[in-house]
């Protein structure tokens, strides 16, 4: 990789709510794509400085007119669940995992099936301009070395968990505690002594409480300890959930409790949706450094509940967005981003049980936490989530208006179509004065994978 210099409109967010746009900024980006320099090209002496690194030979890749911002980090998909998103929206979790989950995911114990179908996945997460994803594989160990490999071979910066589950599933998607023990450790030790990939993070992965033995989640802590690696899981789902969990642990307070009981909870945690944990639970996830990933598009789509996202950031616990694909219909995080702050709005409506009413979320605060919040949950907090030199680029160069320089084809017989399909999803009137800070805001409430020109993880362009 060479040396370069992206300029642009940057954008990115410094701190909860605090967006900085910089119009004509150039980002000095050297060969092991980590920042080293961010300039104002309005500042005294930038075009000096532009010059001079021209002069040495640095590429320029100029984006002017065009936004630069920090890629998105999805902080919860079920990568093999990505076959049938968008269908069977209409069952509320438990039912939804019987009836269409299991099923599917029964199926990636077919590797090439797993390779055609994590290759859309992965391909589609990056197009939509997610830059790092956290994902759940399925509980086959060899089906989850192959979405490592497609990870890799597509170059995404991704954590990765092979799914561990010994109870409480369907026969023919059930590991012994045994195996799942024994398959669970050897890929944490693949992906993190043998593969040597820096943009590759194994995961532990107990699915939930309830697919879990007691002698499971124990050996999963040791594991999650021994090499120093993340855990996900989920967390507070839906009422029904949290009732099964205490039937099968009335010996432990709450939900949350049995995963900190394990030695599962701590600053390299985080779990999927935390909807409905009381304060005591809060205050441990607080206190832990645990994060919250918020999935608003499935808890709506399964009726699991509303987070309330604000609480959470008030009293100091992490929070970062995952679209959990596929109880989430869409793999954009830009969806996941309005379905945010929907979801704080609905908090927001009237008072909670306690009279408290909650601010909703601005669409600035909610970037944030597509980003930097990711990136805080992740534990990548010095590595990506924004534009701070030092940190690696993790970007995406998005065009505000598409296809607005290419001429019509002439239609049937040279004649112009007057009704084709429009090139972009939002339209910018420069006339009202809408420039680059309006397509920032029109990017985030009605942008897609079309406004998304380029890609890059680590300074290589993937897209």
């Amino acid at each position: 990789m060479s040396a370069c210099v992206y300029r642009g409109t940057m954008v990115h967010s410094v701190a909860i709510g605090k967006v900085k746009m910089l119009t004509d900024a150039a980002i000095v980006v050297n060969e092991d794509g980590v920042i080293s320099a961010v300039h104002d090209m309005k500042d005294d002496g930038a075009e000096e400085t532009m010059a001079d690194l021209m002069a040495q030979g640095v590429e320029v890749a100029d984006f002017r007119g065009k936004l630069i911002m920090p890629g998105f980090i999805d902080g919860h998909a079920h990568a093999p669940q990505y076959v049938y998103r968008g269908t069977g929206m209409d069952l509320p979790l438990l039912q939804w995992l019987e009836t269409h989950t299991f099923p599917v995911e029964a199926r990636f114990a077919d590797p090439s099936f797993a390779r055609k179908a994590y290759q859309k996945c992965v391909r589609r997460h990056l197009t939509c301009g997610t830059t790092t994803c956290s994902y759940f594989a399925s509980l086959h160990l060899e089906g989850t070395k192959v979405l490592v490999d497609v990870i890799r071979g597509l170059g995404q910066r991704a954590y990765v968990g092979k799914v561990s589950m010994d109870r409480n599933s369907p026969d023919y998607l059930r590991e012994t505690t045994e195996d799942a023990m024994r398959d669970a450790e050897e890929f944490i030790k693949f992906g993190s002594e043998e593969l040597d990939d820096p943009l590759i993070t194994p995961v532990v992965t107990p699915r939930f409480v309830p697919s879990c033995t007691s002698e499971l989640m124990a050996h999963l802590g040791e594991v999650s300890r021994k090499y120093g690696v993340p855990v996900q899981s989920h967390l507070s789902e839906s009422p029904a959930e949290i009732a099964w969990v205490k039937e099968l642990h009335p010996e432990i307070e709450t939900y949350t409790g049995v995963y900190k009981h394990y030695g599962l909870m701590h600053e390299r945690s985080y779990f999927a949706h935390c909807i409905h944990c009381s304060e005591e639970e809060r205050v441990m996830m607080r206190d832990t450094k645990a994060a919250v990933i918020h999935c608003p598009s499935s808890n709506f789509n399964l009726m699991s509940g509303v987070a309330n996202v604000r609480r959470y950031l008030n009293e100091g616990v992490k929070v970062g967005l995952g679209t959990d694909v596929a109880g989430g219909y869409s793999a954009s995080m830009l969806d996941c981003i309005r379905q945010t702050m929907i979801a704080t709005n609905v908090c927001g409506m009237k008072p909670d049980e306690d009279g408290v009413t909650w601010k909703p979320l601005s669409y600035q605060e909610a970037f944030h936490l597509a980003t930097v919040g990711g990136a805080e949950a992740l534990g990548l907090q010095k590595v990506v989530g924004n534009f701070v030199p030092g940190k690696q680029f993790d970007a995406l160069v998005v065009n505000p208006s598409p296809g607005e320089d290419t001429e019509a084809d002439g239609g049937i017989g040279g004649r112009q179509v007057p009704n084709t399909a429009i090139d972009g999803p939002f339209d910018l009137f420069p006339e009202l004065g809408q420039g680059m800070q309006t397509a920032f805001e029109k990017f985030i409430f009605m942008g897609d994978d079309r406004n998304i020109e380029r890609v890059y993880v680590a300074g290589n362009r993937v897209v």
